[in-house]
């Protein structure tokens, strides 16, 4: 595999374009493993180390997009991988490669490159993840200059636009799309404080009337401050004590009988007689009354389905007894049809990733149909959407 870019690499810019081309053996090679839902699996390194980035992109869409979110030197990774076992289906493919549980830490192959990051872990290491690769991989060495990521907003139009957000925008057009519905969110935010100190407060008074102990309720007017959790948390902390269960310096009541002068035992008792027996009642009533329609009303309503029912299954039955030979057959012909489409397949990928003079990691140099809507607005967004410098 060989992968194309344009450019100077020792002065790239944040969101470089990266086409790649593949021989005809490694084609060959694919159409002898007869591998399905085949990537290619980017995994893009900064020299100080730290977090990694990967990208996974379909063979056939022959180009994409790597965005670097700071300035320094880079080193990118390229291999052609596709999915086994659990993983042969490529959502569950990508979903699970491509999975987080913080940002740059990934939950499976968290050790997809080697110890000293100059190569991708052995075969057999990621063959055990149900992940098979082809040989070879490309690299890239990229340096991004700080000079060539667009200049940050001024700090209050930062605050305006990210606040709410667990992340502050990374680039123009997100911050952009944020300051617009700014107004909106703060308004939103607005309502939402109203609503949870509501909620907090109808909290408080449904634990004291539980006569649960260690409520606090100096975090109910603070929305943005406290978190709605922090009312009960103390209490769950303490042991979920209760006036009944216990004494204010934490001792436990030594009587069970003052649980029966508990308001909520005489509400749970009334609210569950009351309810119950009116959805017994009601549930009762409302099957008389359909069994009554559909037996004495619909006479010739149930007479006509059990007639379709009695003709369908001789239908079924008649079809189960179709000769063995012709159900073969069609089998036969249906896998002789998928192994052609599958040929066809590993021809078309041999035709439009061959290697050849004057290959560009351009949209309009593809094919027109691999010119999909997504590439052409990640050309337009790697234009006028550079990310910012993160710190």
């Amino acid at each position: 595999m060989k992968l194309i870019t344009e450019g100077n690499l020792a002065s790239a810019v944040p969101v470089l374009p990266v086409r790649w081309c593949l021989d005809r053996a490694e084609v060959e090679e694919l159409k002898r493993r007869e591998a399905k839902g085949v990537h290619i699996l980017f995994v893009v390194v900064h020299e100080q180390g730290g977090l990694e980035e990967r990208y996974l992109e379909p063979l056939d869409r022959m180009m994409a997009y790597l965005t670097f979110r700071r300035p320094g030197n880079y080193t990118v990774f390229a291999k052609i991988v596709w999915g086994s076992g659990s993983f042969e289906k490529v959502k569950a493919f990508r979903r699970e490669l491509l999975r987080q549980y913080r940002s740059g830490v990934y939950v499976e192959l968290g050790n997809v490159l080697n110890e000293t990051r100059t190569g991708f872990m052995p075969k057999k290491y990621l063959k055990q993840w149900n992940v098979r690769t082809l040989h070879g991989t490309a690299r890239l060495v990229v340096a991004v200059p700080r000079d060539h990521f667009p200049p940050e907003p001024s700090a209050w139009l930062k605050w305006t636009a990210n606040v709410g957000f667990n992340r502050t925008a990374t680039d123009p057009c997100q911050f952009r799309r944020r300051l617009i519905g700014s107004p909106f969110k703060l308004i939103g935010m607005g309502l939402v404080a109203v609503i949870t100190t509501i909620i907090r407060l109808c909290t408080a008074f449904v634990l004291a009337f539980f006569c649960k102990r260690n409520i606090r309720w100096d975090v109910i007017p603070h929305p943005w401050r406290n978190n709605a959790e922090e009312v009960w948390l103390r209490m769950v902390n303490t042991g979920n004590m209760s006036w009944f269960s216990h004494t204010k310096d934490g001792r436990k009541r030594q009587s069970r009988l003052l649980y029966l002068l508990h308001p909520a035992l005489y509400l749970m008792l009334f609210v569950g007689v009351y309810f119950f027996g009116q959805a017994v009642a009601q549930f009762l009533v409302s099957l008389g009354r359909l069994f009554f329609w559909v037996i004495m009303e619909n006479k010739e309503i149930v007479f006509t389905i059990v007639i379709s029912g009695i003709l369908l299954l001789i239908v079924f039955v008649i079809m189960r007894r179709e000769p063995t030979v012709v159900v073969s057959e069609k089998r036969t012909r249906k896998e002789m049809a998928r192994l052609r489409a599958e040929e066809q397949e590993y021809e078309r990928l041999g035709a439009i990733l061959a290697c050849s003079a004057g290959v560009e990691p351009k949209v309009s140099a593809l094919p027109v149909s691999q010119q999909t809507i997504r590439l052409r607005y990640q050309s337009i967004k790697a234009k006028i959407c550079r990310p910012y410098a993160a710190q």
